[in-house]
């Protein structure tokens, strides 16, 4: 089997053919017999196993005290070496987290567990597979390459109360938000925003929230697909007109921006608002509303979401100084896992190979390459061309 291990740009071939590798011959046999595998008969007495490629050793001693046979000189199949190049259109996708932070968020979502606390978490965890390794970040060249960029809005963002207004949301400028940056950078700016700010005893300024992220959207210079979270336990409680976020959500659709909407309150709640969640996600192209039952679900569904905003869809893997003679055989009988997780050959959300010198990954294949960083492939040698 030939190994193929890729890091995201840096990707080498591990030979792991049954043939051999250079070194030092096998010893030769102290009485006759036959050579072993590629070995050559002894000179002076019959050679032992011949060895892998390389200077023969010492013979053996005979029975007759002749000199002992020359050790075998090795044989075998060998399938080198190769370095690849992955070749993966990386526009990166954005994301803005439109989050919620009023009083309600402290109640229970699951044993133990506030709202507050489990959609922190549910964003924490599914950011992380998207970052790089400290220091592995090099988007000029071969390294890892972040695929999103991510801001976002916390609402509200002073102290106020509820039916009584104002709630005041701050920019996306301001030191109480977020702005566009890497998912490395967001996520560990997104960590210290709880360490020194937190839930705030305030209303839900959601009519001014989606205000504010208009203003973050339209003011920014993002290119790739862009989308909209919004994560809320309730409905406005601080004045705004309801009709407004459903129509800002359809303006948005109309220029490819869709709006996701995560609610972790309880649907049966009249304060959640149940029906405007469900018109906000109709206006944004993902009716219906998402409404996790606990932990697990939550994070499933941003992990989903943050796979969905990521614009690669396709991932091309060059394999330059190697060929593959069989296509559909080296599919069947290659080996290929994005990090932990092995891949089916299968051309929705696995993989393929789709030339002689070339892999290819799809949907969910591509996804969990990008998520992890690490491909690792192995094909067996009879496929491999010099």
């Amino acid at each position: 089997m030939a190994k193929f291990l890729v890091a995201l740009g840096v990707l080498l071939m591990v030979p792991a053919c049954s043939g051999s590798t250079d070194g030092d011959g096998g010893r030769g046999g102290a009485s006759s017999g036959s050579g072993g595998i590629g070995g050559s008969a002894g000179a002076a007495g019959a050679s032992g196993a011949g060895g892998i490629s390389g200077a023969g050793a010492v013979g053996g001693a005979s029975g007759a005290g002749a000199a002992g046979g020359a050790g075998g000189a090795g044989g075998g199949t060998d399938c080198g070496s190769a370095t690849i190049t992955p070749v993966v259109d990386r526009k990166p996708g954005n994301l803005l987290i439109v989050f919620d932070r009023s009083t309600s968020m402290e109640q229970e979502f699951a044993p133990g567990v506030t709202r507050l606390k489990a959609a922190q978490d549910a964003v924490v965890n599914g950011l992380t597979p998207f970052t790089c390794p400290p220091g592995a970040t090099n988007p000029d060249g071969p390294g890892c390459k972040e695929t999103l960029t991510v801001g976002s809005i916390f609402f509200p963002s002073d102290a106020s109360v509820a039916f009584v207004g104002p709630c005041p949301v701050h920019e996306i400028t301001a030191p109480t938000q977020i702005n566009w940056m890497g998912t490395s950078p967001f996520l560990a700016a997104f960590q210290n925003f709880w360490m020194t700010q937190g839930m705030l005893f305030a209303g839900t300024p959601l009519v001014d929230a989606f205000a504010k992220a208009n203003t973050a959207l339209t003011t920014s210079m993002l290119t790739g697909t862009t989308a909209v979270l919004f994560l809320t336990d309730g409905g406005e409680t601080c004045l705004g007109d309801i009709a407004t976020p459903p129509m800002q959500a359809a303006s948005w659709l109309g220029t490819g921006i869709k709006t996701y909407v995560v609610n972790v309150g309880a649907t049966n709640d009249p304060l959640a608002n149940a029906q405007l969640n469900e018109d906000i996600a109709s206006s944004g192209g993902t009716a219906p509303a998402i409404n996790p039952t606990d932990t697990g679900m939550l994070t499933a569904a941003i992990t989903e979401i943050l796979m969905q905003t990521s614009s690669v869809t396709s991932c091309e893997i060059a394999l330059t100084g190697a060929r593959l003679s069989n296509l559909d055989m080296a599919c069947a009988r290659g080996e290929v896992f994005a990090g932990p997780t092995k891949l089916m050959c299968d051309p929705v959300n696995g993989f393929q190979v789709t030339a002689a010198d070339k892999i290819e990954l799809f949907g969910n294949a591509c996804a969990s390459l990008m998520a992890s960083g690490v491909l690792n492939a192995t094909f067996p040698c009879d496929l491999i061309l010099e």
